[in-house]
């Protein structure tokens, strides 16, 4: 599930993400820089307020599941998702740890 946290308050923001969170979705932030405004690149919740430590790790999370995913499915591997279409839940902290490594070797190269 990707959200927009400046379209939200960051109280029902972090009450969402957190209740969706806790049942095994994987959750990104993205940004309005789709638009001609120019906002800072910094994603944030609306009116500018920061995102918090547990918010950014939710994210960063999300991140790195699908770096992972997206790589395995590169090498014509099973995903995060099995054949037959359901998240591999028991998996997901190899899926971040492995996907956190992905996006480290793109940053160093």
């Amino acid at each position: 599930m990707e959200l927009i946290p400046g379209r939200n308050d960051f109280e029902h923001l972090k009450e969402f993400v957190t209740f969706f969170h806790d049942r095994g979705f994987i959750i990104t932030f993205g940004t309005e820089h789709n638009t001609p405004e120019l906002i800072p690149i910094k994603v944030s919740t609306r009116g500018g307020k920061a995102l918090d430590e547990d918010l950014k790790r939710i994210n960063f999370e999300g991140a790195c599941i699908l770096a992972a995913h997206e790589y395995l499915r590169a090498k014509e591997e099973e995903g995060y998702v099995d054949k037959n279409g359901k998240p591999r839940l028991s998996q997901k902290e190899e899926f971040i740890e492995l996907g956190n490594a992905v996006i480290e070797y793109f940053l160093q190269n």
